[in-house]
């Protein structure tokens, strides 16, 4: 009997099969995580730039600026780092504005 289900990519190289009647979740992240990426996209739509605009000058996928915008990824300090130079302001302003607090 073939296995039923969808497959779904995790990466270019590795897929899985996931069964038909298991629904895709997201996964659900800290408040933090959301406000962080409410800065970014705050600060973004400020400059006039689009996700695509962002991730390319980032250098990652648009749709991980979407994910992280939403609040659904934890990314690395590296790419925080990147993100707050290209939108304009510092890591720590960007963390303070996440925080609710203003430089």
């Amino acid at each position: 009997m073939q296995p039923t289900g969808r497959i779904r990519f995790v990466s270019l190289s590795r897929a899985i099969l996931v069964p038909a009647d298991k629904k895709p979740q997201r996964r659900k992240r800290g408040p933090m995580m959301r406000r962080l990426g409410q800065a970014i996209k705050r600060r973004r739509t400020e400059l006039g730039l689009s996700q695509t605009d962002l991730a390319h000058r980032s250098g990652v996928d648009r749709t991980f600026v979407g994910h992280i915008e939403r609040g659904e990824v934890n990314m690395s300090l590296e790419t925080l780092a990147d993100l707050a130079k290209i939108v304009g302001v510092s890591l720590s302003e960007l963390l303070a504005e996440a925080e609710g607090r203003r430089f």
